[in-house]
């Protein structure tokens, strides 16, 4: 076999190669295609508001996450009766609280009380002089005893730094 031979024979293999190359980049980019179209599905099954980049189940933790703060912020606002297991919030008015069911608590320490003994010998104040103020006070140490025991990298949108 001459040269010229040989020298054809090498350009018939890299014509080859070329041409495979050509495949390799037409199949690149179908699994690029491939891929963006599981991502369009996949939002199109999620039917939850966008979340991209992030993954469904990670926005469904930091969802739960998010809701898991905001709900034990909501609840450090409501007391309930010791006796009768009844819900409220105060808005106004003195800490010795009435139950419907006829119980007495102190709104400060959330206890059963008698009388009003227990805010003259300063264990609780009787009447709270900013009562918003107190409420945002024990919503924050909520939040702060909350988010020691939570991932705060799936707090995206934090409730407790608004």
């Amino acid at each position: 076999m001459c040269i010229r031979d040989r020298l054809q024979a090498v350009l018939n293999v890299l014509s080859v190669l070329q041409a495979v190359l050509n495949v390799l980049s037409v199949l690149q980019a179908v699994l690029n295609m491939l891929s963006v179209l599981q991502a369009v599905l996949n939002v199109l099954l999620c039917k939850k508001a966008d979340h991209t980049p992030d993954k469904c189940e990670e926005a469904d933790d930091q969802k739960n996450a998010r809701t898991h703060l905001e709900n034990e912020m909501s609840e450090a606002l409501v007391r309930e009766c010791p006796k009768c297991h009844k819900r409220f919030v105060k808005e106004s008015g003195c800490n010795k609280m009435t139950c419907s069911c006829g119980n007495k608590m102190c709104y400060i320490c959330r206890q059963s009380i008698v009388d009003y003994n227990h805010f003259h010998n300063g264990t609780c104040e009787l009447h709270t002089n900013d009562l918003e103020a107190l409420h945002r006070s024990e919503v924050m140490r909520r939040a702060a005893e909350v988010k020691e025991n939570i991932d705060t990298n799936l707090l995206l949108h934090d409730p407790s730094m608004s």
